[in-house]
């Protein structure tokens, strides 16, 4: 997975996927479980049911808190788990949700959690923009969204997952080719399309990697050299090798 913003790019590892992925879940349980506490507190004779579910949610308030500082981020001094938690929900909560703690959800606003916020780790720096300006826009137009409600399914299944490696979309399968010499190798993307490789294609290639091969190999022997043989040695070569070639030029 990687993220794009005005030419930046910044490719989230697998262990981070699954982290962002259990976070995001997370938030989505606790935005249900504080939904489900409004409502029963709303009704008459659920009062006990809310005090269970509030209990509920302040625990899941706990555990989302531990999950943000496990990625890293960090508080100023006081900053408690409401805090730690509206992060989360100013992120990938519903854009009408009220975040812990009675911070505000405008990030610009003194009351906002990310103003209590110290360090971010760099690697998620623009993911939070993305999210943020997802949801400020369908703020601006008036649409509830939930950031949460629509990757729970694909943060789910990420998490389910057994694969041992990640599946990669098709065109970061076919590499791109460097031209080092004339002879050009085949297009990769013939692969991808299913087309008919010709053994000419074949041939070019393994003439273009027995080139690259080559080039390669007399560097290695060259930074050997260099490396190995003391600078004085070096000098006495080079100035054999020159009284040589000039004995053969005068032979000739």
């Amino acid at each position: 997975m990687c993220l794009l913003d005005c030419g930046q790019i910044k490719v989230l590892t697998t262990p981070q996927r699954l982290g962002l992925a259990g976070l995001v879940l997370q938030v989505n349980q606790w935005e249900k479980e504080n939904k489900k506490m409004l409502e029963q507190r709303a009704e008459e004779g659920q009062e006990n049911e809310a005090l269970k579910t509030e209990i509920s949610l302040g625990l899941l308030t706990k555990r989302l808190a531990n999950t943000v500082r496990s990625f890293g981020v960090t508080f100023k001094e006081g900053a408690g788990d409401d805090c730690a938690a509206a992060v989360a929900v100013l992120l990938f909560g519903n854009t009408e949700t009220k975040l812990p703690g009675g911070y505000a959800g405008e990030e610009i606003s003194p009351d906002s959690p990310i103003v209590q916020v110290t360090e971010f780790p760099q690697e998620l720096v623009l993911l939070g923009r993305a999210t943020v300006m997802i949801k400020g826009i369908a703020n601006r137009l008036g649409m509830p969204w939930g950031l949460s409600d629509r990757w729970a399914d694909v943060a789910a299944a990420a998490l389910a997952a057994t694969q041992p490696s990640e599946f990669l979309p098709i065109w970061s399968v076919a590499r791109p080719t460097v031209a080092t010499t004339t002879i050009s190798a085949p297009d990769e993307r013939r692969v991808a399309g299913n087309e008919r490789i010709r053994f000419k294609d074949v041939v070019n290639s393994a003439l273009a990697l027995t080139k690259l091969f080559r080039a390669w190999l007399l560097e290695r022997i060259s930074m050997a050299f260099v490396k190995l043989v003391p600078e004085k040695t070096r000098q006495w070569l080079r100035t054999r090798v020159i009284s040589l070639l000039a004995s053969n030029n005068k032979s000739a």
